[in-house]
């Protein structure tokens, strides 16, 4: 997890660039990897991080995303990394809300026309 990431990282993708610059930060062992969190917020930004090696590496989160820029309530993101070889991988992002009817297709719209290709915008500027 990276302290920056939400607030500065994902600034102009998201929403996040309005919360804590600044945070404490506690990391635990788990059965099957490690979680890292925040340890003075919750569902404020990228608050906690959780890392799973169960037969595939992979890492989840909550991202609390704000009702002026979505139905409400957190995000589920679940990311994978596979390497191709030996200083390349490619990322694997999904999202999972619990959202139905047509909320769920306006969020689908969003991600699809303004989310998506703002994300992609600033990652083909910094590579």
């Amino acid at each position: 997890m990276n302290p920056i990431n939400g607030t500065f990282l994902h600034a102009n993708p998201h929403t996040e660039y309005q919360d804590e610059t600044s945070a404490r930060f506690v990391n635990r062992d788990t059965l099957k990897g490690s979680f890292f969190k925040k340890s003075t917020q919750r569902d404020v930004n990228f608050d906690w991080s959780d890392f799973l090696d169960d037969g595939a590496a992979y890492v989840r989160l909550e991202i609390p995303y704000r009702k002026t820029g979505s139905p409400g309530g957190n995000v589920g993101a679940v990311s994978v990394f596979t390497p191709i070889d030996e200083t390349n991988f490619a990322c694997f992002f999904w999202r999972l809300w619990a959202v139905e009817g047509w909320q769920r297709d306006v969020w689908r719209f969003l991600c699809r026309t303004r989310l998506g290709p703002r994300h992609w915008q600033f990652w083909i500027r910094v590579a």
